[in-house]
């Protein structure tokens, strides 16, 4: 239990070490900033995306995973997802 303990604090105080030289990081450039923006609106979801939130269709799909395994005759082939 000891040894445990030990361990996760030496990987929380490793961990923590990076956190501590984010506060000496110098300001964005004018540039930096832009770019960042530009990552920022190009990683966030549009309308396309608000078609997919939605609650998804039923399929009509079969699994294996409960068969017997002495059956002596092979499973027929599921249907495939969504194809």
């Amino acid at each position: 239990m000891r040894r445990e303990c030990t361990l996760t604090t030496l990987v929380l105080l490793v961990l923590a070490i990076p956190a501590r030289g984010a506060e000496n990081t110098p300001p964005m450039s004018a540039e930096e900033k832009a770019l960042m923006e530009a990552y920022i609106k190009a990683g966030t979801p549009g309308p396309p995306h608000a078609a997919l939130a939605g609650p998804p269709a039923p399929t009509p799909c079969r699994s294996a995973a409960g068969a017997s395994p002495m059956r002596r005759r092979p499973n027929p082939p599921a249907p495939r997802c969504g194809g």
